[in-house]
């Protein structure tokens, strides 16, 4: 999506679209903004949407015979989160209850190591943060759906985008964001790709838009609803 109108884009996401390239990665990225150019970051994660049975989190491929899991680290990490919930919820009830009651809400690594279970596996180091993040975002009253997983998804992402970039606080009090002096102008685009069988369209739906300059920033999500 950002190619087609920009020609160019410089990738700072992971698995579930969380900006795993960090702040290095954001200095790299800006060592390309043109002298007195201007910054667009998009950013969120995406859900396949199946035209077989019209349904969130799956989607049709090439060369698959049936819809298969999209966005597949995300709803591992729901699954994941889920089953938590659920066993703590059993164990609560059991007579065993007593013990052990806080382990849902800790963060934990994903999957283990069978070999050395105190060693991280750290081939899931990205699956790991994606997973305690959206469990941050996880209400049980609520709970976790193929519906509820993106925007729970975008939820979990955005604290981490606002870190990189200090765009947290909109008209924050001489509140700039950090490209300030690589950018004149930084354009924050937050929402959920929505991927649809091949050949057809994709799509994405915007939950955020603010342009940020020295001295703040300033949302444009309402403004440009309004004009769709």
């Amino acid at each position: 999506m950002a190619d087609s109108f920009a020609g160019h884009s410089f990738n700072l996401g992971g698995l579930s679209g969380f900006p795993f390239a960090g702040s290095v990665g954001i200095g790299a990225m800006s060592s390309h903004i043109p002298s007195g150019g201007n910054a667009c970051i998009i950013y969120g994660p995406h859900v396949g949407f199946s035209t077989a049975d019209y349904a969130a989190g799956a989607v049709e491929r090439l060369g698959i015979a049936k819809p298969n899991g999209c966005c597949g680290s995300a709803i591992a990490a729901m699954n994941s989160i889920t089953a938590e919930h659920a066993s703590h919820a059993s164990h609560e009830s059991g007579s065993n209850s007593n013990s052990n009651s806080n382990s849902n809400s800790k963060p934990g690594w994903f999957g283990k190591n069978k070999r050395n279970p105190d060693m991280p596996p750290i081939i899931d180091v990205q699956q790991t943060h994606v997973k305690n993040q959206i469990k941050k975002k996880f209400d049980p009253e609520v709970g976790l759906s193929h519906d509820t997983l993106p925007t729970v998804a975008f939820d979990a992402i955005t604290p981490d985008v606002d870190y990189l970039l200090g765009t947290g606080e909109i008209n924050q009090e001489g509140g700039g964001h950090k490209l300030v002096g690589k950018a004149a102008k930084l354009v924050v685009i937050g929402g959920v790709l929505i991927n649809t069988a091949p050949g057809g369209e994709d799509y994405f739906m915007p939950l955020r838009f603010e342009v940020w300059g020295d001295e703040g920033g300033e949302s444009l999500l309402e403004e440009f609803n309004g004009k769709r």
